[in-house]
């Protein structure tokens, strides 16, 4: 059993990991993030979504290294009941509204969402029903070594978004030089000969 809740707490604590990440690459916006779901006043809102990123990846952390039970496992059903509330409002409205999970991959919320909320909220009650000590039996290294495993593909798939992103930025920076340089060449005077061609055109 004790492996059980191991692979959970891997699963859980890589996937909020991945998803406060993804949100602090694109945290300019993490105020924006919740208004959409219209669950909070806009101010709290706006101040929900700057710390939604360092709640998730704190109770990763938590999850992860076993540290501190059961905070970790408690946050965890913290924000799977939170999402899988504001999820199944928003599909009982009917709206269209960005879930917001994962940062910039502009996800939309959906019955999938919905389904993710719920396994999130059935793995952290679990977690904390079936890991009474909140330790595995593992050796500490071999412990290290799964949890560093567990990351591995949320850290592959964040490395190709942040490449993108950077690919994105670049282009953008391109485009606005570009700009400027057309501007100054259509800003920059005619030269004095130019001028001379032009008078007999104007004259005649």
């Amino acid at each position: 059993m004790a492996f059980f809740t191991l692979a959970l707490r891997c699963w859980l604590g890589s996937m909020f990991l991945y998803a406060a990440a993804l949100k602090v690459v694109d945290y300019r916006h993490a105020g924006r993030w919740l208004q959409p779901y219209r669950i909070l006043p806009p101010r709290l809102a706006t101040a929900a979504g700057f710390l939604l990123p360092w709640i998730e990846g704190l109770t990763g952390i938590l999850l992860l290294l076993e540290a501190i039970f059961p905070i970790g496992p408690l946050m965890a059903i913290g924000l799977g009941f939170a999402f899988t509330y504001v999820s199944a409002r928003v599909l009982w409205e009917e709206r269209v509204v960005p879930c917001g999970c994962v940062g910039i991959t502009g996800e939309l919320v959906s019955p999938v969402t919905l389904a993710r909320s719920i396994a999130i909220l059935i793995a952290s009650l679990l977690i904390l029903r079936l890991d009474q000590t909140g330790t595995t039996p593992l050796p500490f290294p071999l412990h290290l070594l799964i949890m560093g495993l567990s990351l591995v593909p949320a850290g592959w798939r964040l490395h190709q978004i942040w490449q993108v992103h950077q690919q994105r930025q670049r282009h953008m920076e391109h485009m606005v030089a570009d700009q400027d340089r057309l501007r100054k060449v259509l800003m920059t005077p005619l030269p004095t000969w130019a001028h001379h061609e032009r008078s007999p055109d104007a004259t005649g």
